[in-house]
């Protein structure tokens, strides 16, 4: 049947314009959802950037000081003079002591303390120069002591938290290791953003101050309570945020969310990125934080008879001296693990203060009798011997042994510690009574074997030492931490009493913060010790190094002057104070405060340290966030971080 011209050209019309309606709705449907995707890309890339921004404000810090320590460790290691040894020795009980130790370039060093009494150790406590270790919640309470009110509580301990951390992949996200208020700032001194906010979300808490958590899409910012509402203290970019619209009040995150360029006017002094924080700070919504775990396992030294514990520290500058005597490129390498489950960067380098730490516990179980109640003997005894000597002392010790009428034994030695184990190792000697006697020591941990050394006694019978490297097995960038560690001998003999095993000991080393304040400075140093335990006694050993010829910063800075500076900053300006050795200091530390005992900054990154490039610093807010008094000081350090006198304070008045 034939259609009429009209009637198809009608409906190839409708046809066409049917088709062209739905390609349409295709196109603009694949328009929206290419900019929904484009949408999550920019979020994701503004996250992304974010987060790099967090992790590398830790290593611009740490660079500008590393670059500056290197200069201390110029030419070939072998130049490098041996710097003179000194030391000191004191006698410590449950009764605190004090004493006074002098030096003049202390380069690094050890601590010590062994346990010489026939009790046990509860914890060993110490000040130098009035800064302690943090080691429980209730060091919170220290911090704040005599302060009044609580906008002062917080201040105290954004400012606490700031000084003693610094940015990087905790050990492990969102678990007890990472949101651990104690060890993060005294194991680690290092975390994210959740374990930072953390640890001064307890602390406030702790010291009476309410606070909580808050989510912006991944960075986690504290919130505590404070002049009568919600203000955001953040310790991860060391940033806060004055209103001046209303009174300079600091701002909360509901603050930010409504006006972002709160956010955006101030310059994290760590280098993060003003606009992106902004941009975080906007997108809402910014729920708190249901990952929040307020964990506070304290950290206590405990040590047995004859137990020792060694807390070394050193220049930073030190390390490219070891790489160069070791042939390895002394190039600048920050952090060279990749991001794992625990950088142990912790223990090599930091921004703040120009030293690295480490601890190391020996454990002497055979030294006394007292001392095997340490020990799991299980089917062994411990009793004197006398080992063959070539030389023919004739020294008694005490040994392991299997028990009477028994030919097989076993004992164990726990080894448990309030720091993350990094490496350690198990050395003893094994004396056979006759041929074929067989001593196998073990290394466990959580049930599971880690090392075994299998000895057997010859036809020349003869002791034989053994020694067990377990330091990788137990902890590391790939393995979860470990506090402890069990060492297991079983001996077949077959004459017990006339052989086992003697001079058993553990030496195990510990992670520590960079921020840990036990160490010497220059000038007097006001030491305050104290071994807690019934009839404890305690012997402390100072050992360090004196550099040959250290610059010492001898003046104060002259003459601290303002001026206007750039985009409504403030500059302030100094004449750079004299060395020993007639040059400028290698860094300076400056003030800006509201107070004129300074016990906070006046705007984000109003306490900074900073090479001294040359006498001058611009405050990163614009100032002033209210009309007031402000105060204003400076002093200069050397490259070890030995300060030398404050200027005179510049106090002046803002409209």
């Amino acid at each position: 049947m034939a259609f009429p011209p009209v009637l198809i050209s009608r409906r190839l019309a409708i046809f066409t314009v049917s088709a062209l309606v739905v390609l349409t709705a295709l196109m603009a449907g694949l328009f929206v959802e290419m900019r929904r995707m484009a949408s999550r890309m920019s979020r994701s890339e503004e996250e992304s950037r974010a987060r790099d921004a967090e992790l590398q404000r830790g290593l611009k810090r740490a660079e500008a000081h590393i670059l500056n320590l290197y200069k201390a460790s110029d030419g070939p290691a072998s130049a490098t003079p041996e710097a003179p040894q000194r030391w000191r020795h004191a006698a410590i009980s449950n009764v605190p002591q004090e004493f006074v130790i002098h030096t003049d370039a202390p380069t690094g060093g050890v601590i010590s303390f062994r346990n010489t009494g026939e009790t046990r150790i509860q914890d060993v406590q110490m000040s130098v120069n009035d800064r302690r270790w943090f080691r429980s919640m209730e060091d919170a309470k220290r911090i704040v002591a005599g302060a009044e009110g609580d906008r002062e509580k917080a201040m105290r301990l954004w400012q606490y938290v700031c000084e003693h951390s610094y940015p990087w992949l905790p050990p492990d996200v969102n678990g007890p290791e990472s949101r651990s208020a104690v060890k993060c700032l005294s194991v680690y001194g290092y975390g994210d953003s959740g374990a930072l906010g953390n640890a001064l979300a307890a602390l406030a808490r702790t010291a009476g101050i309410r606070s909580r958590l808050r989510d912006l899409r991944g960075h986690i910012v504290p919130e505590l309570f404070f002049d009568g509402g919600w203000r955001v203290l953040d310790p991860t970019y060391e940033v806060f945020y004055p209103d001046p619209d209303n009174g300079g009040q600091l701002a909360g995150v509901d603050d930010l969310a409504a006006d972002a360029e709160l956010a955006r006017r101030v310059v994290p002094p760590s280098g993060g990125d003003a606009s992106a924080l902004a941009e975080l700070y906007r997108s809402e919504p910014n729920p708190e934080d249901a990952s929040a775990i307020f964990t506070t396992t304290p950290v206590g030294f405990r040590l047995a008879p004859g137990d020792e514990i060694d807390f070394h520290w050193a220049p930073i500058h030190a390390l490219r001296v070891q790489r160069e005597q070791r042939g390895v490129d002394p190039s600048l390498r920050v952090w060279e693990e990749p991001p794992g489950t625990i950088p142990w960067h912790a223990t090599v380098y930091a921004a703040r203060p120009p030293y690295l730490n480490r601890a190391v516990f020996r454990n002497a179980p055979l030294s006394s009798r007292a001392a095997v109640k340490s020990l799991l003997l299980d089917t062994m005894r411990a009793e004197e011997f006398v080992p063959p000597s070539p030389r023919g002392k004739t020294a008694s010790r005490l040994m392991l042994t299997p028990g009477e009428a028994l030919k097989a034994g076993r004992a164990t030695l726990f080894v448990s510690l309030p720091l993350v184990i990094t490496e350690g190792r198990v050395t003893g000697t094994f004396a056979p009574s006759s041929a074929g006697d067989t001593c196998v020591v073990s290394v466990w941990s959580d049930d599971e074997e880690l090392r075994r050394v299998e000895l057997k006694a010859a036809e020349t019978v003869r002791p034989q030492s053994f020694a067990l490297a377990i330091g990788a097995l137990l902890s590391g960038p790939k393995r979860a931490a470990r506090y402890g560690y069990a060492a297991r001998i079983v001996l077949t003999m077959k004459e017990p009493g006339r052989g086992g095993v003697y001079d058993l000991r553990a030496e195990t080393h510990g992670q520590v913060t960079p921020f840990t304040p036990w160490r010497l400075n220059h000038g007097e140093n006001r030491i305050q010790a104290r071994a807690v335990g019934e009839h404890a006694r305690c012997e402390a050993h100072f050992v360090w190094r004196e550099a040959r010829a250290a610059p010492h910063v001898l003046e104060a800075p002259g003459r601290v002057r303002t001026e206007p500076g750039i985009e409504e900053r403030v500059a302030f300006h100094w004449d750079a104070p004299a060395t020993s050795e007639g040059r400028p200091p290698d860094f300076y530390e400056t003030q800006l405060s509201e107070r004129a005992d300074f016990a906070w900054p006046a705007v984000a990154g109003g306490f900074v340290e900073m090479p001294a490039d040359s006498p001058t610093w611009t405050a990163p807010f614009p100032f002033p966030p209210r009309p007031g008094t402000y105060y204003f000081r400076v002093r200069g350090k050397n490259l070890f971080g030995h300060p030398g006198p404050w200027s005179a304070v510049l106090s002046f008045e803002t409209p």
